[in-house]
């Protein structure tokens, strides 16, 4: 299915409802929910998970995005995660 992000258009694999939720405890662990403070590395993980799931593998992951920023690459990741936790209704 093809992601559209601000840094351009990505064709990322389906993800199963089992790998939506997990996707879901990647985000919510990545936040200290008591004070609000996000930790980096687990965002980091949760980014990096997204990559996998999104292109199958972190070698293809870096042959897709190899042309943006890190800080790009980031961002589209992000967005990758905001598709796969709200997808568009149907």
């Amino acid at each position: 299915m093809k992601v559209e992000t601000k840094h351009g258009n990505f064709d990322v694999n389906e993800i199963t409802y089992g790998e939506q939720r997990n996707l879901h405890r990647f985000e919510l662990r990545s936040m200290d929910i008591e004070t609000g403070k996000l930790d980096v590395d687990r965002w980091c993980d949760l980014l990096d998970h997204v990559s996998e799931l999104a292109f199958g593998s972190q070698e293809e992951a870096q042959k897709q995005l190899c042309h943006l920023e890190q800080a790009e690459i980031d961002l589209v990741l992000t967005e990758i995660q905001q598709f796969y936790l709200a997808p568009p209704k149907k």
